[in-house]
């Protein structure tokens, strides 16, 4: 059984009827008038019975689907199954399109406020659009997204610029989605859009050099300095410690050897000045 019809929305109503009349296989009676009986045909009269019976239970199940106050009112009417379907549609069909106009202007007039959950005014404003859709006036899903949008309150007008400028696609239900996630960090105590909110790095005392270096942006590249060391001239005179050329006294390496022996050494030279013949060097 469809849900009860209270006065609005008739044609959603209307189909739901015809739907549930199927199934019990009553549709024809609120589609037929009741056949006469023919008196040169004996089996007319079975057929009319019949269709009574037939017409009184479709009667029955149109009136269940009524709303309290409409049944009190459609069972006094007399008359078939087919004359209450078509006065509910003279009545109520034509009262839908003035419905259409009202629907139009709150989808125009909407408007969302701040304080409130974006979210539940979103399924507020979806409920508007499935009543536009059930006027017959369907709306792309990329304008119903726009839509939504554009009704944000002025604290959200971030988020969706964000919307429409990043995401390649935008569905209905991304956008409940990120509605969702936005909300709920809006709450959390985050500022900004979701999709941009920085990531903070912690370094903890004892591990910053391994930090740095293992998270250093893919962008940065150190720059390794390429030093020279400058080279000493040789020596251009010959060591005065062992009297070989190519390096410096300093340098010599049989300077270790002397300073091992302990104290200076004694050399002779000819043509001393000395009385015995012996000069004395000391190196």
């Amino acid at each position: 059984m469809p849900e009860k019809f209270s006065g609005h929305f008739f044609k959603r109503w209307q189909q739901r009827m015809k739907i549930w009349l199927i199934t019990k296989g009553l549709l024809s009676v609120i589609m037929t008038v009741c056949p006469p009986v023919v008196e040169s045909d004996p089996k007319s009269l079975e057929r009319q019975t019949l269709w009574r019976e037939r017409d009184e239970i479709a009667k029955g199940m149109i009136l269940l689907g009524l709303s309290n106050m409409l049944f009190d009112v459609c069972c006094t009417l007399h008359g078939t199954a087919k004359d209450l379907w078509d006065e509910l549609d003279k009545k109520y069909n034509t009262e839908d399109h003035g419905l259409e106009k009202y629907i139009v202007s709150k989808f125009l007039r909407f408007d969302m406020k701040e304080g409130k959950s974006v979210l539940e005014q979103t399924q507020e404003f979806e409920f508007i659009l499935h009543s536009i859709r059930e006027a017959d006036m369907e709306l792309p899903e990329k304008f119903k997204v726009m839509a939504v949008i554009e009704k944000f309150p002025k604290s959200w007008e971030d988020f969706g610029m964000t919307l429409k400028h990043k995401m390649k696609k935008i569905t209905w239900k991304s956008l409940m989605h990120s509605i969702t996630v936005e909300e709920e960090h809006k709450k959390a105590g985050y500022i900004g859009p979701v999709e941009f909110q920085p990531k903070a790095h912690v370094i903890t005392e004892g591990k910053q050099a391994h930090n740095s270096k293992n998270k250093q942006s893919p962008s940065f590249k150190p720059i390794k300095a390429k030093l020279k060391i400058a080279k000493k001239p040789k020596a251009n005179r010959p060591c005065w410690n062992c009297g070989q050329m190519g390096h410096w006294a300093k340098l010599c390496p049989n300077k270790k050897a002397k300073a091992q022996s302990g104290g200076p050494q004694v050399n002779m030279v000819t043509g001393g000045t000395s009385s015995n013949g012996l000069r004395l060097e000391e190196q």
